[in-house]
């Protein structure tokens, strides 16, 4: 029933052909066709075919070939295979020799279309010796690639004469790499060009077939074209640049790229001679590998670069003044097997070349990537004043150390390099290496033994380098937040000039913390030990001035954050820094200050914590009235009742 529009057309010829029951109420133009059709329809198959075969004689075969044109073009099928089965092969020709509006007769479209069942059923109904009538082999040729279909490919070929086929695949393979048709279109033009003498395979090829073909296809594609070339023809191939790339360059710079495709490449380049591999190896491959983040393709590029232009190759350099040793370092992700193999390369370069292949930001780069390897071996390699000039580079501010430390997570042995390196300096140099923020960082490491190599490091005057505030404050700040850090904040205290120790600890934050305050903020049993030892590192009668700065959002002192803390640390660390202090006088005059909010560190105590106040205070009441019971009588002064209950 689909096909009841052949019923409705003025060509009956068509319904005659499938097999549809005639409907009663069929419209048609012409009912003496449809009443014939309907009584034929009742006749045997036999019957029906010899009746269709008698009228096709004295049917206008322009008509009937458009027909079957249009079934193939519009890929109606069922209506193709049902005309060329009731077409009688002594005189169906005139039929399949029709055109179309583009030219085309039923054969070649049916080519074009790539339907390999079709093409062989309308060879079927045409007599060999009539086959070059409705197939010229040249234009057929190019439609059968079009098709996109190996079997057709292979059957034209068969109906072509040698000088046809050379004259015209050269064209179809254009076509076929232009079109970006299937590997096994490409395959069968390639098996055919296999079988040709080499003079005449390089008719076969154009210079971009290269260029067009590598970026697209597989290895397996790639190695059998490269099969059919000789050097000689590679080689002027390679040597094509549209738009200024060749295909190594187009090949390297493809974002997803196949690793096997340029390792073929390179396979057949390494057996060339010295002065064709220099001549096809563009002055930028080592970069453009570099860049390709793969080991395999990098260690290829070095293996068959020549000896004499090595050199160039790694000191090349992109736009942006960066070589083959600092792009191996900024690749994602990054690899550090590729930084250590040119650095290899690199080192047994003469001493002038390796000034020119590192740069003085590429130690800079290689700690940043945390490249431990790179870090030791360019320290290794490089000369004393490019090593000089590597450790002194800055960015935004930033010194090598200084990015060593800020790596996440720290690598101690990248820093432990670099230091190395600065103690093997002049003290001179190394002191003005050495980063502000170099003292900050490393107590912020959390490592005794680092801090102490930066700390020797430094100037005598080191209190720039304490007092320097990166972040969250001073380095007795970051001390002061890890918990138990006792030998830290011992270290930073007494590298501290004593006369500058007080005004140090009351340092404070941007937020107004100090270094107690700080401690306080992360309050747990272990922070309390560092409290206590801050109080201990100062004078007795410096710790109430301590204790009375404030900070914070609300104004706090280390009080107020402490009685606010519900906590068995916070009740300790309030017993601690009370009995710290000499004298009631003092403890009243620490409890007495106000917040912005005008409340007292009372205000917020709870009555556990207020317990622990007033027995600190009784206890000082009673040190003090031993102590004036072995001095001189003295009149104590009466006390209100508020104290009292204070």
């Amino acid at each position: 029933k689909r096909y009841i529009k052949y019923f409705t057309s003025p060509d009956p010829l068509m319904a005659a052909m499938t097999d549809i029951e005639i409907m009663p109420d069929t419209k048609c133009d012409e009912p003496e066709y449809l009443k014939m059709l309907e009584e034929n329809y009742r006749l045997s198959l036999s019957h029906r075919y010899r009746f269709i075969s008698d009228y096709l004689k004295h049917l206008d075969f322009y008509q009937m070939g458009t027909n079957i044109n249009r079934a193939i073009t519009d890929d109606d099928m069922c209506g193709v295979n049902t005309a060329l089965y009731y077409l009688p092969r002594t005189f169906g020709l005139p039929y399949l020799k029709v055109r179309d509006s583009k030219g085309l007769n039923a054969l070649q479209n049916a080519i074009l279309k790539g339907n390999e069942n079709v093409t062989e059923t309308i060879l079927e109904k045409i007599p060999l010796d009539k086959i070059s009538e409705c197939l010229k082999p040249k234009e057929s040729f190019k439609l059968a690639i079009r098709g996109d279909s190996p079997k057709l490919i292979r059957s034209v070929l068969s109906l072509m004469k040698k000088e046809d086929k050379l004259s015209q695949m050269k064209e179809g393979l254009k076509i076929a790499l232009e079109g970006k048709l299937s590997e096994a279109t490409l395959i069968e033009l390639l098996n055919e060009i296999e079988t040709y003498t080499p003079d005449e395979k390089k008719l076969c090829f154009d210079q971009t077939t290269f260029v067009l073909a590598a970026p697209l296809y597989s290895d397996k594609m790639v190695k059998k074209l490269l099969n059919n070339c000789d050097d000689y023809l590679i080689a002027d191939f390679l040597q094509y640049q549209p738009a200024h790339i060749n295909v190594l360059e187009a090949i390297l710079l493809q974002k997803d790229i196949n690793e096997n495709i340029p390792l073929i490449f390179f396979d057949r380049i390494k057996n060339l001679p010295t002065a064709m591999k220099i001549l096809l190896l563009p002055s930028n491959v080592m970069f453009l590998a570099t860049g390709t983040n793969n080991i395999k393709i990098v260690r290829k590029v070095l293996e068959i670069i020549p000896e004499c232009v090595k050199a160039t190759q790694l000191q090349f350099k992109n736009s942006i003044h960066l070589n083959c040793f600092e792009q191996s370092l900024m690749d994602r992700p990054f690899k550090p097997l590729i930084a250590l193999e040119i650095l290899k390369e690199i080192e047994s370069l003469e001493k002038a070349d390796i000034v020119k292949s590192i740069n003085k930001q590429s130690l800079y780069l290689a700690v940043c990537t945390n490249n431990t390897p790179s870090v030791k071996k360019l320290l290794e390699t490089a000369p004393r004043s490019l090593k000089e000039e590597m450790l002194a580079f800055e960015e935004v501010k930033k010194g090598v150390l200084e990015a060593a430390f800020d790596n996440k997570p720290c690598n101690f042995e990248i820093i432990e390099e670099i230091l190395t390196a600065l103690e093997a300096l002049d003290k001179k140099d190394s002191e003005i290496l050495m980063g502000e923020n170099s003292l900050y960082l490393a107590a912020r490491s959390n490592s005794l033994q680092i801090f102490r190599r930066v700390k020797n490091l430094l100037p005598e005057d080191k209190m720039p380098f304490l007092f320097n505030k990166r972040g969250k404050g001073n380095c007795l700040h970051v001390a002061a937040r890890k918990a138990k850090n006792l030998e830290m904040i011992k270290e930073i205290l007494l590298s501290c000039e004593e006369e500058k120790r007080v005004e140090f600890v009351k340092d404070t934050t941007n937020h107004g913390a100090t270094a107690i305050y700080a401690a306080i903020s992360s309050l747990t049993y272990a922070h309390i030990e560092n409290i206590k030892t801050i109080l201990e590192m100062i004078p007795a009668k410096d710790r109430v001035s301590c204790l009375k700065i404030t900070g914070g959002i609300k104004g706090f002192t280390p009080l107020h954050l402490l009685m606010k803390k519900l906590s068995s640390p916070a009740n300790a660390a309030v017993e601690l820094v009370l009995s710290s202090i000499d004298t009631i006088e003092e403890i009243h005059e620490l409890l007495s200050i106000k917040d912005f909010d005008g409340n007292s560190p009372l205000d917020y105590a709870f009555s556990s914590v207020k317990e622990i106040v007033n027995n600190i205070i009784g206890k000082k009441r009673l040190a003090e009235k031993d102590d004036s019971s072995s001095r001189p009588h003295k009149r104590l002064r009466p006390i209100s009742a508020f104290e009292f209950n204070e």
